[in-house]
């Protein structure tokens, strides 16, 4: 049984990440690693990415997937301490948290200030600088603005017509001055 402090400080982190929590903060509570695979034995918590649970009876979102991979980035950092060095969802995943454009967010595009690898086949690692005007917090995710978005976009070669639609959205829908 995980001693109450841990399990009350994991339950004020999963309250604020979407009911979603790496093993480290887990760890970073004082709950054993045995603690935790039993909680997800007795399906307490699922797993739903490499080191990163959810807690049962918290709903799934079509988000999910990128919020994990997201934790995964900084997995001792909570998402609301997150700054834009630790990563930023950017790209197609950044329209997708949006809700703009068609480019169908086939992986989890991320930029880092720094060269990072991976060994998700559904990850794709930028490095650039973001300036601080290109970054807003987007349900409590760090995303590029739309304007950043169309840019990185562009220099990725996307289709044109598709980032067109993209803009012609984040104006109409007023994301980006």
């Amino acid at each position: 049984m995980p001693s109450p402090g841990s399990r009350y400080g994991l339950v004020a982190i999963v309250e604020e990440q979407w009911g979603l929590f790496p093993r480290a903060q887990a760890q970073e509570t004082g709950m054993a690693g045995s603690t935790l695979a039993r909680m997800a034995r007795t399906g307490e918590v699922e797993r739903v990415a490499h080191g990163v649970y959810r807690w049962s009876g918290v709903p799934h979102h079509e988000l999910e997937p990128l919020r994990a991979a997201w934790l995964q980035l900084a997995p001792r950092v909570p998402a609301w301490q997150r700054v834009p060095s630790q990563g930023v969802v950017s790209h197609r995943s950044a329209a997708s948290a949006f809700g703009i454009g068609e480019l169908p967010a086939d992986a989890h595009d991320f930029t880092l200030a720094g060269r990072r690898q991976t060994r998700r086949r559904d990850v794709r690692l930028h490095v650039g600088a973001l300036a601080t005007g290109d970054v807003v917090r987007v349900g409590g995710l760090l995303v590029t603005r739309p304007a950043r978005i169309v840019a990185d976009l562009l220099r990725t070669r996307e289709d044109v017509e598709a980032v067109g639609r993209i803009l012609s959205e984040a104006l109409r829908s007023g994301l980006d001055p």
